[in-house]
């Protein structure tokens, strides 16, 4: 059996509501669970690329949200979404990186698949 290493989802607002308050949490490189899964958000895009983007093999991620990971620093991003329920001491940021050490072993996994997703080499 062929590992799955990517899935796309389409997300719909119920009737009656919309999208807004889910936008502040679309990021490039942060972790979304689904289920008792987690992975990392690798593209986005405010339009529909659904149709667009079948039978190819590149996904459409909208320059916004591009441009916004590429300003942002993956330490207060990690620290923000706190995926591992770290205390506020645990999140003391040193020079490059987190001062307590499994805080920081924890974010240069995070680190790593930030990267990947924004394709910046190591």
């Amino acid at each position: 059996m062929q590992a799955i290493e990517r899935v796309t989802l389409v997300l719909r607002a119920k009737p009656g509501e919309t999208l807004a308050p889910l936008l502040q949490h679309i990021l490039l490189g942060a972790p979304v669970a689904v289920g008792t899964g987690v992975a990392i958000i690798a593209g986005a895009s405010d339009r529909d690329v659904l149709e667009t983007s079948l039978g190819s093999e590149e996904f459409c991620i909208d320059a916004r949200i591009k441009e916004a990971a590429a300003n942002l620093d993956p330490r207060n991003l990690f620290a923000s979404i706190n995926p591992i329920g770290a205390s506020a001491d645990e999140l003391e940021q040193g020079r490059r990186g987190f001062v307590d050490e499994r805080t920081h072993a924890d974010y240069l996994i995070f680190l790593s698949g930030f990267r990947a997703a924004q394709g910046i080499d190591q």
